[in-house]
């Protein structure tokens, strides 16, 4: 009831999850709006390859992804939907064999209603791009039952710090951001 009230809306939806959100709600949501798609989803309002034709970052070159192993505080974000929840967290691991980045997103949603806070660890196989891709790395993933892509660009790192862009989209939303 409380999604359907949202009528598309990320922000109201994001809301419900912190109320009502479990393993089982995100395997109904996967099933039926993703998989079997008996329950309808209000079409994005936006095109998404002209989306990631636009303003696009520019990524640092030459940045080697195993520096951004170990756990990272978003402590600035630009986008209050997706990079300014309290104590976030992301922690990178390299896999040498796959040559792959896992990555470990943990995130705590306010609850309005009844107080406290929602917690969701997400994990990803982040795809390493090459030097001549336009981004740094590449996500596909799934968050509530729902998937999602991203392109992550490093703009700039030292030893302590890391400055990243993002866009991405899900089924109802385009999306862009950067923390660091």
């Amino acid at each position: 009831m409380c999604l359907a009230r949202c009528r598309g809306d990320s922000d109201c939806a994001t809301q419900c999850f912190a109320e009502y959100g479990c393993p089982r709600l995100d395997a109904w949501l996967n099933c039926t709006v993703e998989k079997e798609q008996c329950v309808s989803v209000p079409a994005g309002t936006y095109d998404v390859k002209k989306f990631y034709a636009e303003n696009i970052p520019t990524k640092m070159k030459d940045f080697d992804v195993r520096k951004l192993e170990g756990k990272w505080y978003k402590v600035r974000g630009y986008n209050p939907k997706y990079d300014c929840y309290p104590c976030q967290t992301n922690t990178f691991k390299y896999n040498t064999e796959t040559k792959k980045m896992e990555t470990e997103v943990k995130l705590r949603v306010a609850r309005k209603k009844s107080g406290g806070y929602w917690e969701n660890v997400l994990t990803e196989q982040m795809d390493v791009q090459s030097p001549s891709d336009r981004s740094t790395l590449f996500a596909k993933g799934e968050i509530f039952g729902l998937s999602f892509q991203e392109e992550w660009y490093v703009l700039g790192a030292d030893d302590d710090f890391v400055m990243t862009a993002y866009v991405g989209n899900n089924l109802q939303d385009a999306y862009k951001g950067w923390w660091s």
